[in-house]
């Protein structure tokens, strides 16, 4: 073997990283076992056997370069793999499974290989000289491994999958164990045929409790972000954008934390054989709740044909299911027909902002799904659509404005900035039968009344407001003149008799001073709650 060479790199916060001090553990420059790193040579070989030369602990270090490889580079468990501005890049027409893989999915093995630890290397697949990869092949890095972590690394024209943590091995057979506590953090992921990230577990159970964090995905063709098994898993600040089809989608959610992540664009396939994308879609198992919190989701909506469900909340079925969605930002590319000239073709229904569901089939299964939807803003889409949502789902103090109607069974007080959530007004008791007849422009939460008070006006209740959706329980309610007449001098008005259905107006006093009144007063109002 080589005697190693002292050798510094900069690591992904600007310290310098010296090699050769690393818990005494052993640093391999590949290119001391003949690797060239000029885009042109086959390195694929001294890459390799500096792998397999290196023992437990040690790092194998890339210097600046570009590496071409013509076979998949198997790694080897517990060790680190450093670049430094160097690049592994698949040759032409060489059609790998992946550019790297763990032996043991390579070898076939079932059971969990210990951690690999990769950071600032970039995988550049080639991906317009290899169209034709082996099926469930083209990724770019592929590990079936505990406690793993991906750092600072860059995935770029990957004909499948940027990086893959797999349930089974090459052949399919499932893992004994599990893979488990695995991270990728400020990774950048473009252009690849399939996902950037793939969390792989159909039906096993075996990959859970992750990180994905800080990374930057683009230009996919399907998914950016796909977790098939979420339980546990942490997805924060993550930026996906120009997706062809869905931004997240995390399946089988238990524990999990979605916060604070950027879905901006997509659904950009604009085949009319594209049924529904979704930017943010969970799907919730089990009574440890799921957050998915402080998330932003946009999309011009491009596609006529596609339907797009901006956020999807589903229950998946299991007993005390539960999710608490709160402080997302929705916004949408819906046109409605007849806006500012235009005419769209799209479907409301086509364009939805926020969906809540039950995969379950029995109404005592559906009582089992606990969603709490609350302070969530949604604008500019076609409908904000809640389709066989439980009972027990609490929508309150969420916020939708813009051109949009509103859809769905929900149980609890939800409360709309939309004209489909429209309170209805009746006379007051003191009310004569020649009242002119009231009117209302507004919703559940805000409002402009206007009334008259009849020919026998006296003081108490002039006008009732009946909520279009009850609250859970008695709001807060303001009001306040919105015409001269309603403040004039000399007559008190108040807010009287609220309840969770509605409230009224009353006066203290008598608000005409003549036997036949036909004055019309107007207030706004305010609903908290």
């Amino acid at each position: 073997m080589p005697e190693p060479k002292p050798l510094f790199v900069v690591d992904p916060q600007g310290k310098k990283v010296f090699l050769d001090a690393h818990k005494n553990s052993m640093y391999l420059n590949v290119q001391d076992y003949g690797a060239v790193g000029d885009g042109r040579a086959d390195d694929t070989g001294p890459i390799q056997n500096a792998i397999n030369q290196a023992a437990g602990g040690a790092t194998i270090f890339f210097p600046p370069g570009v590496y071409l490889i013509s076979r998949t580079i198997a790694l080897k468990n517990g060790l680190s793999y450093l670049g430094s501005n160097s690049t592994i890049k698949q040759a032409k027409n060489s059609n790998l499974l992946a550019l790297a893989a763990v032996q043991e999915y390579l070898q076939n093995e079932t059971f969990a290989s210990p951690p690999v630890h990769m950071t600032n290397l970039c995988f550049d697949g080639n991906s317009a000289h290899n169209t034709h990869p082996p099926r469930h092949g083209g990724h770019g890095l592929v590990l079936m491994s505990s406690y793993s972590t991906i750092e600072g690394c860059w995935f770029t024209n990957i004909p499948q999958t940027a990086i893959v943590f797999s349930d089974r091995n090459s052949v399919g057979k499932i893992l004994r164990n599990s893979s488990i506590e695995n991270t990728v953090v400020r990774c950048k992921i473009e252009t690849t045929g399939q996902y950037g990230i793939w969390v792989r577990d159909e039906d096993s159970g075996r990959c859970t409790d992750g990180y994905i964090r800080d990374c930057v995905v683009n230009g996919t063709a399907d998914t950016a972000i796909f977790v098939e098994r979420g339980a546990g898993w942490f997805l924060s600040g993550n930026h996906v954008y120009g997706c062809q089809l869905s931004g997240i989608i995390v399946d089988n959610a238990w524990s999990t934390s979605i916060i604070g992540n950027e879905v901006d664009g997509y659904g950009y396939n604009m085949s009319a054989s594209v049924g529904y994308c979704a930017g943010l879609s969970v799907t919730c198992i089990g009574p440890r709740a799921t957050i998915v919190q402080g998330n932003v989701v946009s999309t011009p909506e491009m596609n006529p044909h596609t339907m797009y469900q901006h956020l999807v909340i589903t229950g998946g079925g299991s007993t005390d299911t539960r999710c608490v969605v709160v402080g997302n930002a929705i916004l949408g590319g819906y046109v409605p027909r007849g806006s500012n000239g235009a005419q769209q073709s799209k479907q409301a229904e086509h364009s939805a902002g926020i969906v809540v569901q039950s995969n379950a089939t029995q109404i005592s299964s559906k009582q089992q799904f606990y969603a709490l939807v609350a302070l969530n803003r949604v604008d500019g889409v076609g409908q904000t659509y809640f389709n066989d949502a439980a009972p027990t789902t609490i929508m309150a103090s969420n916020e939708m404005c813009g051109d949009l109607r509103t859809d769905g069974d929900f149980h609890t007080g939800n409360h709309f900035v939309t004209n489909g959530q429209q309170a209805s007004i009746s006379n007051g008791s003191a009310n004569g039968k020649h009242a002119p007849y009231p009117t209302i422009h507004g919703n559940d939460v805000r409002g402009i009344v206007s009334f008259g008070c009849g020919d026998r006006a006296s003081q108490g209740e002039q006008v009732q407001i009946q909520f279009a959706n009850p609250y859970k329980s008695s709001p807060v309610v303001v009001i306040s003149a919105a015409n001269a007449a309603a403040a004039q001098t000399g007559t008190i008005w108040y807010v009287s008799s609220i309840t969770n259905h509605g409230f009224s107006i009353a006066s203290s006093t008598s608000p005409s001073p003549h036997a036949q009144d036909n004055t019309t007063y107007s207030f706004t109002y305010q609903v908290m709650g």
